[in-house]
């Protein structure tokens, strides 16, 4: 083989290569963040299935483990939301106070932009509740 080919050989096995890997860094991050979209947006047996999936995943689960912690989520989840409603009135005013504290900190141009980010962070908090 010429030493052309070669080059062009080794070129594109090279390109294929990053390809493959942006493939899958794309794949992953793209799922990443649909997992935590649906983790944020999702209603309670939604949160608590995608948190079952994981345990079952990362801990090899056997079907009675499963069982059970379905059934323990299932019991504790209504208590867990019962407590993030009670708190939210309490939180929500920490927010504000926090936001506004911040607020005075920055300039004009800062905060625009402030005030954009704080409402795309409200906009996920209230639906993930």
């Amino acid at each position: 083989m010429n030493r052309e080919r070669v080059k062009a050989i080794v070129m594109l096995v090279v390109v294929f290569a990053a390809g493959a890997a942006s493939g899958i860094a794309g794949t992953r991050l793209v799922a990443a963040r649909k997992m935590t979209h649906l983790a944020e947006a999702g209603s309670e047996a939604t949160r608590r299935d995608l948190l079952l999936r994981v345990l079952d995943r990362k801990l090899s689960l056997t079907a009675e483990q499963r069982t059970q912690a379905e059934r323990i989520l299932a019991l504790r989840g209504p208590e867990a939301e019962q407590v993030l409603s009670e708190s939210e009135p309490r939180l929500r005013e920490i927010r504000k106070t926090t936001y506004a504290e911040i607020r005075v900190l920055l300039t004009s141009d800062q905060q625009h932009e402030f005030d954009r980010l704080v409402e795309r962070f409200e906009s996920r908090r209230r639906r993930r509740f």
